[in-house]
């Protein structure tokens, strides 16, 4: 760790830690003029300032400092070891406790070893610590009275967060950014500064700081983005990170506005008479498919985080398959959502609930002895719920086999296969080789590669030819019994899960 000093290198107890320096520079003039711009905060504001010692933090930590001389602010610094950098995190704290000493500034600590709590959470190194690093920020504002908690994050930071996003795959709400201000109070002043500026400002005023080791480490992602930037300004665009900072301005506020329409239609779309029914959220399709897709999305995800589904779980592909299952023509349709959560649904309604949930509105048979013998076509009422429709027709389309949300309409060929079938549920080691597969899979692991909920694979219709599966009623067919021509005599195939269906039937006509 070094510790800056106008261009010197200084001990902890020969530095100037003084903060009364710089009162009319030209950094805090425009710093005033961005907070009064963006309404981020006035005189009387209490304010908590994280300060991790580096460069970005302390320089936030001296414009307060000056500027609460002339507005009555109140102000405080916290500070949060990570244990991750050993005497290198230790010496970090001790700075920060010596200048905040030094300018009668209140100072808040706390520490964990987040290396252990990672491997407890099993979650990233910087997930956890951030995780673990704005718990005790709020801890602290909440309990001493601050109402507003102001990071150092620069437009460098905006610009790397947002390539970083980018390069994952993010969506408008991801590249807004690092967000100005927060509903929780959290803000972030220096988002209209370069790192360059902040740099130039501590070293001409003298103000020490300390930097972290780990910054320079290619292990972590975000660093290695932070060595393309300045490449990307001198071959393409010199001005990229003001550019970058921009676009997510511009992205934010159109997220914002897609945010307030999907907030005003929620209510009108929600069917709270199915959640009397059910542990869940009931949402109408119909009020669904009048709004713009965009808006769906969001109230889908709204709905999925009231339900009780972890926010940080929720991931485009779940998204786009529930606002396909949300607009489909098919009359019902299940799939499963992260942390045993499940989407179902059925005609005109959505709903989404816990498998434990969907237990209590599906009777089925405990065991999976039960079999029905189809010697003919016709339709089957299965023990364990619901019905099986068997239909002899040369009408095939091989755009209706390759498409459509679960359970969906099948075909097998009765020229590779024919009458008698026997319909059982799912049994323990039952292989099956799906339609376009070369090789078998085991049906338990095909199922749940499909997002079939668990409580729905106990459900579903194993058609059996000898000791053969020939399809599963509402997923696939066999590859061995896949139809050769659109003219050729083969069997339609259609599941119909009755229980649940009979759970939003009564509702039907209110959606």
């Amino acid at each position: 760790m070094s510790l800056l000093n106008s261009g010197g290198r200084l001990p902890p107890s020969k530095a100037d830690l003084s903060l009364k320096k710089g009162k009319n520079s030209r950094l805090l003039a425009r710093f005033k003029g961005f907070v009064r711009k963006e309404r981020l905060f006035g005189p009387n504001s209490s304010i908590l300032v994280a300060v991790s010692g580096g460069p970005d933090s302390v320089c936030l930590l001296h414009l307060l400092f000056i500027l609460s001389r002339k507005w009555p602010l109140k102000l405080a610094a916290a500070h949060f070891d990570h244990r991750l950098r050993g005497a290198e995190s230790q010496r970090d704290m001790n700075f920060v406790r010596m200048l905040c000493k030094e300018n009668a500034i209140s100072f808040y600590t706390s520490e964990a070893d987040i290396k252990a709590e990672a491997k407890r959470m099993k979650k990233g190194i910087q997930e956890t610590a951030r995780r673990f690093r704005y718990a005790f920020l709020k801890d602290v504002a909440q309990r001493e009275g601050f109402n507003l908690i102001a990071t150092g994050h620069t437009c460098d930071d905006q610009a790397e967060e947002v390539l970083f996003r980018l390069l994952r795959g993010a969506g408008p709400s991801g590249l807004s950014g690092i967000r100005l201000k927060r509903n929780d109070g959290v803000i972030r002043p220096l988002l209209f500064c370069r790192k360059a500026e902040i740099l130039e400002h501590l070293k001409k005023y003298g103000i020490p700081y300390v930097t972290d080791s780990s910054n320079k480490s290619l292990k972590y992602t975000r660093n290695r983005i932070r060595t393309l930037i300045p490449l990307i300004e001198k071959d393409i665009n010199p001005s990229a990170v003001h550019a970058v900072y921009r676009a997510s301005r511009l992205l934010a506020e159109e997220n914002r506005a897609i945010l307030e329409m999907a907030e005003r239609s929620y209510d009108d779309c929600l069917m709270p008479e199915l959640n009397f029914r059910v542990k869940g959220t009931g949402l109408s399709r119909k009020k669904l498919a009048s709004l713009p897709r965009a808006v769906r999305k969001r109230i889908l995800q709204r709905a999925m985080i009231e339900t009780g589904v972890d926010a940080d779980q929720i991931k485009f592909d779940h998204l786009e398959k529930c606002d396909e299952i949300a607009v489909s023509s098919q009359p019902s349709a299940f799939y499963s959502l992260p942390g045993g959560f499940v989407l179902a649904m059925v005609h005109n309604s959505l709903l989404f609930l816990h498998e434990i949930a969907l237990k209590q509105v599906i009777s089925r048979q405990d065991g999976n002895d039960s079999c029905v013998v189809a010697e003919r076509p016709g339709r089957f009422v299965l023990p364990w719920g619901g019905e099986i429709r068997l239909e002899e027709t040369s009408r095939f389309s091989k755009a209706k086999q390759k498409s459509g949300c679960f359970p969906r309409s099948l075909y097998i060929s009765l020229k590779k296969t024919d009458f008698p079938f026997y319909v059982t549920q799912r049994k323990n080691g039952d292989r099956f080789k799906p339609y376009g597969w070369s090789e078998s899979t085991r049906l338990k692991k095909f199922l749940i590669n499909r997002s079939i909920p668990r409580i729905i694979r106990d459900c579903l219709p194993v058609i059996r030819k000898d000791h053969r599966i020939v399809a599963v009623g509402g997923v696939e067919i066999s590859q061995d019994a896949t139809v050769s021509s659109e003219h050729e005599r083969c069997l339609l195939i259609e599941w119909t899960p009755e229980e649940l269906t009979g759970l939003f039937a009564s509702f039907k006509a209110s959606s």
